[in-house]
This record gives C-alpha cells, sequence and structure tokens, in this order.
C-alpha cells in the first residue's frame, strides 16, 4: 500500500489514533520533533465520516482555511447530520459563497438599515447594528440572535456576547443551526433531493450569484468526490421545474429573472400559480383596508408581477 504523509501543522501532543468511526481511513502521527501530519487512504467518499485536510484540499479549500476551519466544520456537520456526500457538498456550497470563500464571518455593512425592522424582531434602539449578519451563513436579527441562544444555552443578546457569533466555533456552527433548525424546513431534505436551487432560494431570499459561483462551485465539488452511498440526482441538469421552488410563485419570478433558458416557463408558471391571487388571505378584502395596507402592497407586487410575466411570454 502507498502513503502519502505531508507536515501540515504544528501539534503539542503525542502520536494519535483516531478512532476509524470518527474518520475512516485517516490516521494521524506526530514525528520527533512533534511535527502533525496525516495519513490517507484515499477515500473519496465524504459520507459518515469527518473530513481530513486531504478531503477539503480535494474540493478547493485553501490550506490557511483547511487549518483554521476544519475541526468547527466537522463538529457542525456532525451535530445537525450533514453526513453524507450530498449533503456535505451543499452545505459547503452556501457557506464557502456567503463566506466569500470563508473571508467575512460578518456581513460588511454597519447593520444600520436593519434598524426598526419589526419581521426580524429589531424593536429595540441599536438593534440593527447590534445584530447584524455574523456567521459563515449569516445570522440576522434579534429573533434569530434569540432563539440561537436559546439553542446554544446561552445568550448572544447582550454586548460583547452578540458578536460571538462571528467568532469560532460560533461562526461555523451557527450556519448550520440555520441550515437545519432556524428554518421551518431542514434544508438536509433538499440537499437528499440536490434542489441546489431551492436551497439557495432559502439561504439568500433569490438567486443572488446562482449562476456564476453557487452553481459552479458545487458542480465543481461534485466532480472531485466518489460517493459510495447517495446519488447527485440532478448533477448538471439543474432545473427549476425538479425543484420545490416550482411550487412557489415568488421564487419562480426571481428564478425567472435569472434570463436562463427556462426563463419564459418560468414566466408562464407564475402566471398560473397567482391565477386566483384575489382570494388569496394576504389580500382578499384590499378594498376595505386603508390606503398603505400590506393586502393592498400585496395586490400591486403580483399584478405588476403578472404585467411582466404577460410581456415576457
Amino acid at each position: 500500500m502507498y502513503f502519502h504523509a505531508e507536515v501540515l501543522d504544528e501539534q503539542d501532543r503525542d502520536t494519535t489514533f483516531m478512532n476509524r468511526d470518527r474518520s475512516e481511513g485517516v490516521q494521524n502521527f506526530s514525528n520527533s520533533e512533534g511535527q502533525y501530519f496525516e495519513i490517507s487512504n484515499g477515500s473519496k467518499c465524504f459520507c459518515n465520516r469527518n473530513l481530513n485536510e486531504a478531503d477539503l484540499a480535494l474540493i478547493g479549500i485553501s490550506k490557511s482555511n483547511i487549518l483554521k476551519y476544519k475541526d468547527a466544520l466537522n463538529q457542525t456537520m456532525e451535530d445537525y447530520k450533514i453526513n453524507t456526500c450530498v449533503r456535505k457538498l451543499h452545505f459547503l456550497t452556501q457557506v464557502r459563497h456567503e463566506s466569500a470563500e470563508f473571508v467575512f464571518q460578518e456581513e460588511r455593512a454597519s447593520g444600520q438599515d436593519y434598524e426598526g425592522r419589526t419581521d426580524l424582531g429589531n424593536t429595540q434602539k441599536g438593534d440593527g447594528k447590534r445584530f447584524k449578519g455574523r456567521g459563515l451563513i449569516q445570522i440576522t436579527g434579534r429573533n434569530n440572535y434569540t432563539k440561537y441562544g436559546s439553542d446554544k444555552n446561552m445568550n448572544f443578546t447582550t454586548e460583547p456576547n452578540n458578536k460571538k457569533l462571528a467568532q469560532l466555533p460560533f461562526c461555523v456552527n451557527s450556519a448550520g443551526w440555520y441550515w437545519s433548525e432556524c428554518l421551518e424546513v431542514n434544508l438536509n431534505t433538499f440537499a437528499d433531493n440536490d434542489d441546489i436551487i431551492y436551497i439557495t432560494y432559502r439561504i439568500n431570499g433569490g438567486f443572488t450569484h446562482y449562476l456564476d459561483d453557487r452553481k459552479p462551485k458545487l458542480i465543481k465539488m461534485i466532480k472531485q468526490v466518489n460517493c459510495e452511498n447517495v446519488e447527485f440526482i440532478n448533477f448538471e441538469s439543474y432545473s427549476v421545474k425538479k425543484s420545490q421552488c416550482w411550487k412557489l410563485h415568488n421564487a419562480v419570478f426571481k428564478y425567472a429573472n435569472l434570463n436562463t433558458a427556462e426563463s419564459k416557463e418560468c414566466y408562464k408558471r407564475y402566471l398560473d400559480l397567482t391565477a386566483n391571487y384575489l382570494n388569496w388571505s394576504s389580500i382578499k378584502g384590499w378594498e376595505t383596508t386603508p390606503a398603505k395596507s400590506s393586502k393592498r402592497r400585496n395586490k400591486e407586487k403580483v399584478e405588476n408581477r403578472r404585467t411582466i410575466a404577460n410581456s415576457k411570454i
């Protein structure tokens, strides 16, 4: 059997053999000078094991980021059952994009734009900046900071605890929490369905950089692995018609705006999904509401979109 070993980091500890149920096919050693290196059998299936340095390098993560984030990524994926090739690669696609390849642990803007956003729970003066987006998948708003704190049995709503979401291990762990616990759906389910379109929609609220970064990043990583247990069922043929988004009028309209080969079908789909919009609970009875009521705004938004959709088909 052929092994390749590379010194990766200094570790102040004795020779260590990792348990095979934690990281199958991987052994870790320190040499006589205390330098830490790793030997792997070269398995390219990521299911049900920790990712080692070679795995993360294989899918394009830089050495400095591997050394900084590997342990937190593995612990987070274990905690939130991101435990198969398809789940791990979809999760890493979104984390890598949202953080610009681990460059940003919090959003660059001040957060002032979130001030007074009651939909985010920002009800107190200064909440916009206090609860700006932090973490590799940016957790935003007092409500989400409170919910994450409840899950971790910690208080992230006071300063400086709020800033811990931009620090290890919470910047990574909060991304796993958002992925599987924060939303009303567990994105592992949609990773199992290889539905990058719906996952992007739920992470981003739209499809920003879906075509030029998120989708190519996923495809590039898939080509580097050889999963022995699950299949990337939509690989290289990702279609909105196979996505959960096909059932959602807001999603198909936003996807149509990407100007892909499916855009015309998306506009038609939007018209079908909104044909009965005047009977929606969010709109019905708009006639009796004030001029700037939410029902009137919802009606105007749908009608403006329907006008655009009709002009595109």
